[in-house]
């Protein structure tokens, strides 16, 4: 009886909604020259700010847009340039901004910043091979030459600052590769007071400053730093 009830409530409000004459009217944005003046205003002002909002100089800004013309097929179109659609990117990427704060900054509408965007990541991507270095796949002599870390390291490309690589120790070196999180990784550095100075497998604390202590409260093991 409950599903016969649900369905025929279903049925009656479909009935309803196809008898209505809803009139949705079109939000459409008007296209206009804002965003065009705004980066066009921007790269004429402060280049220490632009380099701030944009991650990198006006000239250089200039120069990728001229490179995108040149060897894509990205191209202004009417009321947008190629600059508006490259900032419009840069500041999704570079700054995290969202669509909508987008979307007030250079007047557009949400579909058309979100075309921009898209626009500018498939013309960089067709850049990413003349543009991107890609890493050599020669072993560096440096390993190549070390038993210590040939050949387990022939094949790294780099290590990440707070990558901890697993590592198996046993007896009593275990507390020297012991991390911050209780497991047992490469990467050995002493731990030492500020007063040393930070070299080879030291590593010095900044003064004032002290690390991580909600992995250490209440086991004991509270780091300090002598000031």
């Amino acid at each position: 009886m409950a599903i016969q009830a649900v369905g025929h409530a279903l049925n009656e409000f479909m009935i309803i909604m196809h008898s209505e004459n809803v009139e949705r009217p079109l939000t459409r944005r008007t296209v206009t020259r804002k965003g065009y003046n705004y980066i066009h205003n921007a790269l004429s002002e402060d280049p220490e700010h632009f380099r701030q909002m944009y991650r990198m100089y006006p000239d250089v800004f200039h120069k990728l847009c001229n490179i995108i013309r040149e060897k894509t097929q990205l191209q202004d179109i009417r009321l947008i340039c190629v600059e508006e659609m490259l900032a419009t990117f840069l500041r999704v990427v570079g700054q995290n901004n969202r669509f909508s704060v987008i979307r007030d900054t250079f007047g557009r509408s949400h579909f058309t910043t979100s075309r921009s965007f898209n626009k500018v990541l498939k013309a960089l991507n067709t850049l990413a091979p003349e543009i991107l270095v890609k890493p050599e796949f020669a072993v560096p002599a440096k390993i190549r030459e070390s038993t210590r870390v040939y050949p387990y390291f022939k094949n790294y490309i780099g290590a990440i600052d707070g990558t901890h690589i697993p590592a198996m120790v046993t007896g009593v070196d275990v507390s020297s590769y012991c991390n911050r999180h209780g497991t047992i990784s490469q990467g050995k550095y002493f731990l030492v007071d500020c007063g040393f100075p930070n070299r080879r497998q030291f590593l010095a604390q900044f003064r004032g400053v002290r690390y991580h202590l909600q992995d250490f409260a209440s086991q004991g093991r509270d780091p300090a730093t002598r000031s």
